[in-house]
């Protein structure tokens, strides 16, 4: 292996790793904004949910 073909191989190692780790970061923000969207559609179902009603009594009449 030449001194070239040896700084090319490291070079593309190097852009490999910066790559992959790249990816994992564009992975963890839309799992991130996933979740979030999840937790706010949750929230807003819980929102929307009718108000309890106390139960009533009944007078007996």
């Amino acid at each position: 292996m030449s001194f070239r073909d040896r700084q090319s191989y490291v070079w593309q190692r190097y852009r490999a790793s910066v790559q992959i780790l790249a990816d994992l970061d564009d992975w963890r923000a839309t799992r991130r904004m996933r979740e979030a969207v999840e937790s706010l559609d949750l929230c807003q179902a819980l929102y929307d949910l009718p108000a309890r009603q106390p139960a009533r009594k009944e007078t007996g009449q």
